[in-house]
């Protein structure tokens, strides 16, 4: 298989192009991904739709922050062709295999089994995660809300 395939994933919405306001909480169990979202209809056209919790599964570990969308050409897998914000997933990812061969020091027998490579590409910044799944969580009003149910998730308040 072809190292560093990109493929988009469909979690109902994308991030918003203007001001996507992406913002990280992250725990060393949790992540949570918050940014401002769209919905693409079917003519093509977006339509507002709050603010998207995005939770992964199983957090490995996290990129955050360069590239943003001018940059983006100049990153070594990101910069081929694609979409100005978008969600995506990363096959047969060099950076889960260079994980791996920094555990193989320590634990040669050892492999992350399941563990994928997620994208969330933003206009102004880049989220890069290792972690055993991706869902959208929920599409709330505000950031406020969207923290709320954050804090509520990880602390159990």
């Amino acid at each position: 298989m072809e190292k560093d395939r990109i493929v988009p994933l469909d979690l109902g919405v994308v991030p918003e192009a203007a001001v996507s306001g992406g913002l990280l909480v992250q725990s060393e169990y949790s992540a949570y991904f918050l940014f401002n979202a769209v919905r693409v209809r079917q003519d093509g056209q977006h339509v507002e739709a709050g603010t998207a919790v995005v939770a992964f599964h199983a957090p490995l570990q996290t990129r955050f922050g360069h590239p943003n969308d001018e940059a983006r050409p100049g990153h070594p897998i990101l910069g081929r062709n694609r979409q100005y914000t978008e969600v995506c997933e990363v096959l047969a990812s060099s950076w889960l295999a260079e994980i791996e061969r920094q555990n193989k020091v320590s634990f040669p027998d050892f492999h992350y089994s399941g563990v994928r490579h997620f994208v969330v590409a933003l206009h102004d910044s880049t989220l890069e995660c290792l972690a055993r799944g991706i869902a959208l969580e929920a599409c709330v009003e505000s950031y406020d809300a969207a923290f709320r149910l954050v804090s509520e998730r990880i602390y159990g308040s």
